[in-house]
């Protein structure tokens, strides 16, 4: 059977330790005085730090104005862009619409459609329309069953109860009431 390792024992008092950073390997040797952050830099190196910092938050400064004023720029042209866009996308929709309705008024006149039948016309190609035109005409100009008049026909008279309860009597041979 194989062994199951035991989970490690975590110290809560002991100090919190970065497995990603590795300590230095402890040699006995210091550290050479530049490399402390208490070491003295003296004069020169104050003012060197100092000039590099002070150059450097300029430098950023610089960078951050140049990258707003890039975005603006990228922005002013992308909304010009986006607008042309929108424009001829909607100039597009107009224009098909423009012409499938043409085509539409065309089949229907030819056909001999009236305008508020050519409406209903489906179809996306003048074939397709022509087609759908011959289905509408033929269903347009179909005979028509006419509707049956309830009022026609032979009229026999509503039974009144008591006729009713007469037949029902007779088909039971029940002797049947007298008023």
């Amino acid at each position: 059977m194989p062994e199951i390792p035991t989970p490690e024992v975590i110290d809560p008092q002991a100090p919190a330790v970065d497995p990603a950073i590795t300590p230095p390997a402890d040699t006995g040797a210091t550290p050479p005085a530049a490399e402390t952050p208490d070491a003295p830099l003296g004069d020169g190196g104050k003012r060197a730090l100092d000039a590099e910092r002070t150059a450097r938050k300029a430098a950023e400064k610089d960078a951050a104005e140049a990258k707003a004023k890039l975005q603006e720029i990228e922005d002013a042209k992308l909304s010009e862009i986006e607008r042309a866009q929108k424009v001829a996308a909607e100039a597009i929709a107009r224009l098909a619409e423009v012409e499938s309705t043409t085509l539409r008024q065309k089949v229907a006149l030819d056909k001999g459609l009236n305008a508020s039948l050519a409406a209903r016309l489906r179809g996306s190609t003048e074939e397709e329309l022509t087609a759908d035109a011959d289905e509408l005409l033929a269903l347009v100009n179909a005979p028509r069953t006419p509707a049956p008049d309830p009022g026609q026909g032979p009229r026999t008279p509503t039974p009144t109860a008591d006729a009713e309860f007469a037949s029902f009597a007779a088909a039971l041979n029940l002797p049947t009431p007298r008023k």
